[in-house]
């Protein structure tokens, strides 16, 4: 036969002419009926299979998925159990903590204050720094814990035989910013400022600085 549109010759079965690609109605009537044809007999074999099958696979495949999703609920239980537990242990860890602080603040309070009433602040600086077993807390809650500190700084400024130029500035800037502290106690302003007075002097003496430029140069410092 020849192609309706270009005329080329065509074989009856093909379902386009290869030339200009037109589609050949009879040939392509042929390829359906046998794509349909080969469909039947592939149903056909399909309900020879038994049931039982199906039914077997089916059954393989929803037991298998259920076992996955039944590892990972119990993945997530375990997972939220343990963070649970891990929360509990910090909580009681933290509780124990506290417990401790309080408990060694009853006890070291008591002579911190009275070292303070004798003005022996060296006893107490050696106390907090020197002894082993306090180092493990906290002095934050003691009511003059800001001036002891400063205090601290002030001794290092007056001793720079014993300390480097780094430190003795650190220390500098420190006694400076707690000078400043609005929540510290009255007494202990007043003695903080009589120290940064003297450091004021040695800064200008010694190193022929400011408190303007010390405080510039912290700010410099903080910046980078």
């Amino acid at each position: 036969m020849k192609c309706p549109n270009c005329g080329a010759a065509l074989d009856d079965s093909v379902a386009k002419c290869p030339y200009c690609g037109s589609t050949n109605f009879p040939g392509a009537e042929k390829e359906y009926m046998n794509e349909l044809h080969e469909l039947h007999k592939d149903l056909e074999k399909l309900e020879e299979v038994p049931m039982d099958c199906f039914e077997d696979s089916v059954k393989k495949e929803s037991a298998r998925a259920g076992k996955r999703i039944g590892i990972s609920l119990l993945i997530t239980v375990l997972v939220a159990l343990g963070i649970f537990i891990l929360f509990r242990f910090n909580d009681f860890q933290l509780q124990k903590q506290d417990a401790a602080q309080t408990a060694w603040e009853r006890t070291a309070f008591p002579k911190m204050d009275a070292w303070y009433a004798e003005e022996d602040y060296d006893a107490i600086l050696d106390y907090i720094l020197a002894d082993p077993e306090t180092q493990k807390y906290s002095i934050y809650n003691w009511k003059h814990s800001d001036f002891i500190w400063a205090y601290a700084d002030y001794l290092i400024i007056i001793n720079p035989e014993q300390n480097s130029e780094k430190d003795i500035m650190t220390a500098m800037t420190s006694l400076l910013i707690m000078s400043r502290l609005e929540n510290m106690r009255q007494e202990d302003s007043a003695k903080v400022k009589t120290y940064r007075k003297e450091a004021e002097q040695i800064l200008n003496e010694r190193y022929n600085m400011t408190l303007d430029q010390l405080q510039k140069n912290y700010e410099e410092a903080v910046k980078k």
